[in-house]
């Protein structure tokens, strides 16, 4: 006699405080990645592939890799203990019923239930939800408990990084604020700042200052955020002024269309050899800095003859080159109290102007200039590495990009001056160019890269000097 099962095998339904409506982050269609998934770590992805661990590792970014789950063995009978000769029938009940119960209650047991979850002994529970099939019912029971605990556990490991991943606010969003480093020593410790209550996007607002947390690992980083007004004195102290020529405009100087092919000319001929600007962020004559335009108006003014409508228009009417330096040299010494990114380009972009007389390298004045420039880059944080902040991608890559770039100038720089080298190499934390992070800007990189690579050996020969 064997037992026959009443009724197609059925599970005890789903608590519906395991299983919520619809998990928040990961899915079928936007699982971990192979390198996150062997990590058991959150696979953070932005926009599109690759994430940022792959970023980091420099790992391919794969989705190749299917889930094995393992089985527990399906327990077999055997013909000796099968219950098939007995004098009152009871075991024929009885067996079947407390071997399933036993393995169902260990496979769900490490599915975490509550609220109104069932259990086996609750009065919901009937007894003739186990009479079925051992071989087909296991199997089914344990794929659903496994299937359901993958869910589960799948949600637990990504619900810490759900926040800090779908936002990713960017710096350049908050332009009315000034942001600084909190450095290690300073009047703000990082390490006691990494206990405040930040919000979904790691920032922590109070009065007129708002702390950003950028990475909270073993060495925390913040940065500090100020509304413009606070610094009121102190731009007004260091204000300058010139008696003459201060009312001058510089869409007066150069209107904003020949200001358009100025910038042209700059992607053109400057910025695949020095990646300072980013393509998709080209200035606007209209509404960018004024010493970020002034500065590229001035360095471009060689390059005018290569333009059908420029080499025509400037042959009589060129812009004053001591009229554009005098605008941009005033207006970045009045943005040092509160720096920014086209603080720092603008600085860069001078700093690569050729001297007017070429037989005078004008080295005080140059090295001067580098000194500025390292500082509102050590102010902004540009000498770390940012690849695992709170930012999104664009903004990282410039951050890095322009990192190496103060980096490569001051060794240049101190070489063909003779001058000890503003950067320290333990200090600054991107010493090389990643093509990665200018291949969406620069189609040919290779000088980039060449001068990437000879800048690491002019340091190492500075050093040893």
């Amino acid at each position: 006699m064997t037992l026959q099962p009443k009724e197609p095998p059925r599970i005890a339904p789903k608590p519906r405080s395991v299983v919520s409506a619809g998990r928040r982050y990961m899915s079928k269609a936007q699982r971990a990645c192979d390198f996150c998934r062997s990590r058991k770590s959150a696979c953070q992805i932005d926009t599109a592939p690759p994430c940022r661990q792959c970023k980091a590792h420099a790992q391919l970014c794969e989705f190749t890799d299917r889930i094995v789950r393992k089985k527990r063995p399906i327990p077999q009978a055997k013909p000796s203990t099968s219950p098939t000769h007995t004098h009152d029938g009871r075991d024929e009940q009885r067996r079947p019923q407390e071997s399933p119960s036993r393995e169902v209650q260990q496979c769900l047991s490490f599915v975490p239930l509550t609220g109104s979850s069932f259990s086996l002994g609750s009065p919901g529970f009937d007894a003739h939800m186990l009479d079925f099939d051992l071989d087909r019912g296991l199997e089914e029971a344990l794929r659903s408990s496994v299937d359901d605990g993958q869910a589960v556990m799948d949600e637990l490991m990504l619900s810490l990084h759900d926040s800090s991943v779908a936002n990713h606010a960017s710096l350049e969003s908050h332009q009315p604020l000034v942001g600084e480093l909190c450095g290690l020593t300073g009047d703000m410790d990082p390490y006691l700042l990494r206990h405040y209550q930040f919000d979904e996007k790691s920032r922590f607002a109070f009065s007129k200052l708002t702390i950003c947390s950028m990475q909270d690992t073993e060495v925390p980083v913040q940065l500090l955020l100020s509304k413009t007004d606070i610094n009121a004195d102190v731009k007004a102290q260091t204000r300058l002024t010139s008696p003459g020529d201060d009312s001058i405009d510089l869409s007066d100087l150069v209107p904003p269309e020949i200001g358009q092919r100025l910038i042209q000319l700059f992607f053109r001929f400057i910025n695949p050899l020095f990646p300072i600007l980013r393509r998709s962020d080209v200035p606007n004559p209209s509404t960018a800095s004024t010493h970020l335009l002034a500065a590229i108006y001035l360095i471009t003014q060689p390059f005018t003859t290569f333009d059908d409508y420029l080499c025509i228009e400037l042959v009589y009417n060129r812009p004053s080159p001591h009229s554009l330096f005098g605008i941009a040299w005033r207006a970045l010494n009045n943005a040092l109290s509160e720096p920014n990114f086209a603080s720092l380009q603008a600085g860069l972009i001078l700093l690569l102007q050729p001297p007017a007389n070429p037989l005078l390298l004008d080295s005080a004045f140059k090295w001067t200039l580098l000194g500025m420039i390292v500082s509102m880059a050590q102010t902004l944080g540009i000498h770390l590495d940012p690849s695992l902040w709170n930012l999104p991608d664009h903004e990282i890559r410039m951050r890095r990009v322009l990192s190496w770039m103060v980096y490569a100038v001051d060794k240049w720089l101190a070489a063909s001056l003779g001058r000890p080298s503003h950067i320290s190499r333990d200090e600054w934390l991107i010493t090389e160019l990643d093509p990665a992070d200018i291949s969406f800007d620069i189609k040919n990189d290779s000088y980039a890269c060449q001068f990437s690579n000879l800048t690491v050996i002019l340091d190492k020969v500075l050093g040893n000097l």
